[in-house]
């Protein structure tokens, strides 16, 4: 289990977003990268961007939905 602050959450979120601005998409190990975080933080956060609608998984690789 991961807890991180409403504001970490948000700042992330941001990060996450701004990266697969455009169409792009990313692998978690790319947005591993880019937040700098961890993989045992960035794999619980993608997972509940995908749940509320920001993001979809495709394979390995994530884009905004």
């Amino acid at each position: 289990e991961v807890v991180i602050s409403a504001e970490g959450f948000e700042k992330l979120k941001a990060v996450v977003a701004r990266h697969l601005q455009g169409g792009k998409t990313a692998t978690v190990s790319e947005l591993r990268q880019v937040s700098g975080t961890t993989r045992r933080v960035i794999v619980p956060l993608l997972e509940r961007l995908d749940r509320l609608g920001l993001t979809t998984r495709e394979g390995d690789r994530r884009r905004l939905r």
